[in-house]
């Protein structure tokens, strides 16, 4: 909702950003006139308001679909545990090294002249006893694939085009060459699945031991996705009975639209379904005008459930302790030290709050809640 006002007039307003002038300036400052009022009219959103009695959000009733155990997961889990604790093995002479194995080289690179010759040589992206895992996509565009089918031995001249949007600014759409001697081919040994391989991950762990972990692991993961499921269908149901038609203002539906539209992104890149490079070329005003019409509907839900946890808290005295925020920004930035690096401090100080006040409100519903539980069959 906006409302307007002459600013001589100003009530106290509960307001959303900056007010908008509605006058055009340059018909301002014709009208002003030293020593006369001057009248401007403002426009500006306003928070929504609402009421909600305390209690009214007891009693709801909600179904959940619990998977199966995720035996994939934990079949990943261990293959990773294993992949961690293995070692290379170099490989007989004359094996051709394929996809998966590891070339252990040394290697010069060098600009490329016009004529395909090598030209100055770079003093970047090069080396002595250099390992290189041949999976397409880990290092520069066209040295996995130059150096598949390369013997112990041989030598190799491979050439790598940049993109002119790599983030490797001295190399950005350069032609090179490298001059690749393959010193081994090797592979990776995974260790036994035993009691040895589970004591080298953690000292006096059996095997049994640590497959029992990593069940608890993964059934944790499955148990924390049902919860927020939950925690979803509890929002939506608080939403329908409580506010389900007061007017959600245009800043806080950009403002959500925006956070939700740099985490879609991120999942993107983090499971590689896009690079950084692809990344960059998805963000502009356009997709996101366009992601933003396309996710309206769920982008209220979302609002109108966040003001509705503010108000539950401070009815019910809910508050977020300022250890507790510490406490989870210090975990956040151990889990990701290099990219938690780039994250404003205030802003994740901001978004923990938020994201802590949520659980403990939505904990408290759920307990006065009725959640039906129905199990998944497995597929």
């Amino acid at each position: 909702p906006h409302r307007e006002t002459a600013i001589g007039g100003m009530p106290e307003l509960n307001a959303i950003g900056e007010p908008q002038v509605l006058e055009d300036s340059d018909e301002l400052i014709s009208s002003f006139s030293a020593g006369e009022p001057l009248t401007v009219t403002l426009s500006v959103e306003l928070w929504p308001e609402f009421e909600v009695e305390k209690g009214a959000y007891d009693n709801l009733e909600v179904e959940v679909e619990v998977p199966p155990f995720n035996q994939k997961a934990y079949d990943e889990t261990l293959k990773a545990l294993r992949a961690r604790q293995s070692k290379l093995e170099d490989m007989a002479d004359g094996h051709v090294a394929v996809e998966g194995d590891t070339v252990l080289v040394d290697m010069t690179g060098y600009e490329a002249n016009e004529d395909g010759s090598k030209g100055t040589q770079l003093d970047v992206a090069s080396g002595q006893q250099l390992t290189i895992e041949l999976q397409p996509g880990r290092f520069m565009p066209g040295l996995v694939e130059g150096l598949l089918g390369a013997t112990k031995g041989e030598k190799r001249l491979v050439p790598v085009e940049f993109s002119s949007r790599s983030q490797q600014q001295q190399l950005a759409g350069k032609k090179l060459l490298f001059d690749v001697q393959v010193q081994a081919v090797q592979q990776r040994v995974l260790p036994d699945l035993d009691d040895d391989f589970a004591d080298s991950i953690e000292k006096g762990l059996t095997l049994e031991g640590l497959n029992e972990k990593v069940r608890e692991g993964v059934q944790a993961e499955v148990d924390k996705m049902v919860k927020e499921r939950v925690f979803t269908l509890l929002e939506q149901q608080l939403v329908e009975k409580l506010v389900p038609t007061i007017a959600v203002p245009d800043t806080l539906i950009t403002e959500h639209a925006r956070k939700r539209f740099a985490t879609m992104l991120t999942e993107l890149r983090d499971k590689g379904e896009v690079s950084d490079e692809d990344l960059k070329s998805m963000v502009t005003p356009e997709n996101f005008d366009q992601y933003k019409e396309d996710t309206l509907a769920e982008t209220e839900m979302i609002v109108r459930a966040s003001l509705l946890v503010d108000t539950i808290a401070q009815l019910e005295g809910i508050a977020v302790e300022r250890s507790e925020m510490e406490e989870q920004k210090m975990m956040m930035k151990s889990a990701d030290p290099e990219g938690m690096e780039k994250v404003d401090d205030a802003m994740l100080m901001t978004q923990i709050e938020a994201t802590l006040l949520r659980e403990k409100v939505l904990d408290l519903v759920m307990e006065r809640a009725t959640v039906t539980k129905v199990q998944m069959e497995e597929v």
